[in-house]
């Protein structure tokens, strides 16, 4: 899906590099798959890919980070990174283990792909944030009983 009319061009970046992984995922899913598997069990080749895909994901960010002061998050080189993990290991894992691996929900690359850009489009380019995750994740945390037994409370 492409973001179109008065959409951000934060979005628009995001959703392009999103929907060229998925081409790329796509693309080469059959000389993928078995490096892919191997990469867990053999060093070498997790070594290679983790390279390549440490490559890949500058190749992600750097056009996206060009809108950063659009991006909808206290931190865009954190928002811009997570999205990219968000997207990679979606479209890695339907290369692995298909369509149902962890969902009877069959997806096709097209409806997957269009979810995966709104997913990361909508967490990190569209929605303005009240309050950053860590203060919200501190005010929780403040707010709520302690679950340790009273003799450990206080120290």
């Amino acid at each position: 899906m492409r973001h179109t009319g008065d959409a951000q061009p934060a979005a628009d970046a995001v959703a392009g590099m999103v929907h060229g992984l998925a081409r790329m995922f796509r693309r080469h899913k059959k000389s993928l798959r078995p490096f892919m598997h191997l990469a867990a069990s053999d060093p070498e080749i997790e070594a290679m890919a983790s390279r390549q895909t440490i490559e890949l994901a500058h190749a992600f960010k750097s056009p996206v980070l060009e809108h950063r002061a659009e991006i909808a998050h206290p931190d865009p080189e954190l928002a811009v990174d997570v999205a990219f993990r968000m997207a990679y290991c979606t479209f890695a894992r339907q290369v692995m283990y298909g369509a149902t691996f962890e969902s009877d929900r069959r997806l096709g690359w097209k409806q997957l792909t269009e979810q995966a850009s709104l997913a990361c489009t909508d967490t990190y380019c569209t929605r303005p944030r009240a309050r950053r995750p860590q203060q919200r994740l501190e005010h929780e945390l403040r707010d709520r009983p302690s679950r340790r037994p009273r003799e450990w409370q206080g120290t």
